[in-house]
């Protein structure tokens, strides 16, 4: 099977739902180092997977934030993996091999030590990894690439050989045919557990910037300094002084925000344009005007006024920001404080053109596929049918009831769609009465999203009120999703949809998730093509 990425990922899982006790192949990983969040997928949830778990075929691994594990792996070699990722072991295609084949869905990976030929299967295409060699994968949902730093890795591409020699990459859009070569940047490892040491001579100048940085900081900032007008030269009453003060040297924004979030929270926007314009509510802290100073220590610190509500303007990165009132003294501590982080990405994950394709073996076992934006084309086959079979039935048993659909050999592909989410007993029958093992197929939908992601509907505004912003999405187990302050209802399988309209003086709506290990976050989901030119 050929896999596009996450967004068209289909995986076989053989026996992956039987019990431990019924597994006789020996492990095909083992954990050798961790630090943070390293969980094992089994068939009633996640686990913690301490240094010395194994991994069978068809286990899956997934990474935390600030994560990351070293595996050793049957047959020789090691993988590192860095925060947020998530791979699958699949059994070897290659006759003989011990080591498993990788999937790596999301995050980043680094194969090394390899002591014979192996398979990784990434969103570029399935890849033979040379002995020896030693390469990096990185999947983020909406690209991937495979650099090859020592060694050599061959690619397969559309039933062709593509060769990628040490000091070259490539990497391709999902959903996309183009594939794009590169060549290597001396630098880091993409997995990385200690950061390189910088040359004195960079590490005193960045010293020297950053004490730069921090005088200036520390000093009034010009605005301050600078003689009222003549008019205004006469000392103000108290009261007026220190709400002057305040408020001196901030900018007063027209009631125009892009979106709306909690004053005094910290929380991780995503959005595809390079600045956003947040709207902070501050009635409840102060009852006149107030300041939001944002940035601080290595930014340049910015300053925000209004009534009622401040609206800020955040760039890529992080910032501290701080919420006072105007007529706070300068020794006040903040009404409300927290850390926005803007990042430059939308969340969406590119549909596949075509349904991905597994072929499964009418053998009596059980078998779980795994999708996640398209129902998979399965083929039903039977090696032990009888020859010269001209007529078989292939009967598909549910909850939903049974029916037999005809097949003219013992391949019987079931478009996309055929089989719905669910679990099926297939088996095939002969004329003279003769039966294949009856199989069972378990269809699941698959959330490997480490935050969340988010899908193209046809149609922005489609079932919803007039103006309104249609978000569907699917987010991991134990996130509260919410928008405008009302909660997203969120089925069994993480995925929520709905209409939206933005709030009042607002361009865009937010949706907010909360977990408690990855914290809040924001989508910022926009309207129309002008949205879709941005990202």
């Amino acid at each position: 099977m050929r896999a596009r990425g996450p967004g068209a990922l289909a995986l076989l899982a053989a026996g992956a739902a039987l019990s431990p006790a019924c597994r006789r192949q020996p492990p095909v990983a083992t954990v050798l180092e961790t630090a943070g969040t390293v969980e094992r997928g089994e068939a009633n949830g996640w686990r913690a997977a301490p240094t010395g778990t194994t991994f069978d075929v068809g286990d899956v691994l997934r990474t935390g934030p600030a994560a990351r594990a070293r595996l050793g792996l049957a047959g020789g070699g090691a993988i590192r993996v860095g925060e947020n990722a998530r791979l699958r072991f699949r059994r070897g295609a290659v006759a003989g091999q011990q080591a498993p084949d990788i999937a790596i869905d999301l995050g980043a990976a680094e194969l090394e030590e390899t002591v014979s030929d192996l398979s990784i299967i990434t969103a570029v295409g399935p890849a033979r990894v040379e002995r020896g060699a030693h390469v990096r994968v990185v999947a983020d949902g909406e690209t991937a690439s495979l650099e090859v730093v020592v060694g050599r890795a061959v690619m397969l591409e559309a039933g062709r050989e593509v060769p990628i020699d040490a000091g070259q990459g490539v990497r391709i859009h999902v959903g996309s045919a183009e594939i794009q070569r590169f060549a290597l940047k001396v630098g880091t490892a993409i997995v990385e557990e200690k950061p390189p040491a910088p040359d004195a001579g960079a590490a005193a100048q960045a010293d020297a910037r950053a004490a730069a940085q921090a005088d200036a900081e520390a000093s009034p900032q010009p605005e301050a300094r600078a003689a009222p007008p003549a008019e205004a030269r006469a000392a103000p009453p108290p009261a007026e002084a220190a709400a002057d003060a305040g408020a001196r040297g901030a900018r007063r924004e027209a009631s125009h925000a892009d979106i709306t979030i909690t004053a005094g929270e910290s929380a991780t926007l995503h959005d595809a344009r390079p600045s956003v314009a947040v709207r902070l509510p501050v009635a409840a802290l102060c009852s006149g005007e107030a300041v939001v100073e944002v940035g601080g220590r290595h930014h340049r610190q910015e300053r925000f006024a209004g009534t009622g509500s401040v609206v800020v303007h955040l760039r890529p990165g992080a910032r501290r920001y701080r919420v006072r009132c105007a007529d706070d003294g300068d020794r006040a501590a903040p009404r409300a404080a927290g850390e926005l982080t803007l990042r430059k990405d939308t969340g969406y994950v590119p549909l596949a053109r075509r349904p991905p394709s597994d072929v499964i073996d009418a053998d009596g076992r059980r078998y779980t596929v795994l999708f996640q934006t398209r129902l998979p084309q399965l083929t039903l086959a039977w090696p032990g049918a009888p020859g010269g079979a001209a007529h078989l039935d292939l009967h598909v048993q549910s909850p939903a009831g049974d029916r037999v659909v005809a097949a003219v050999s013992p391949r019987r592909p079931l478009p996309s769609g055929v089989l719905k989410e669910g679990t099926f007993v297939l088996w095939y029958e002969a004329a003279g009465g003769k039966q294949s093992p009856k199989t069972t197929v378990s269809l699941r939908f698959d959330n490997a999203a480490p935050t969340a992601q988010f899908f193209r509907t046809s149609g922005a505004a489609k079932a919803g009120p007039r103006g309104a912003i249609t978000v569907d999405g699917v987010t991991v187990d134990g996130t509260k999703v919410s928008a405008g302050g009302q909660p997203l209802p969120v089925d069994a399988q993480g995925r929520f949809h709905a209409a939206l309209t933005p709030l009042d003086g607002d361009d865009a709506v937010a949706v907010r998730l909360e977990h408690p290990r990855t914290g809040v976050h924001y989508y910022v989901r926009r309207r129309g093509r002008g949205a879709e030119r941005a990202e």
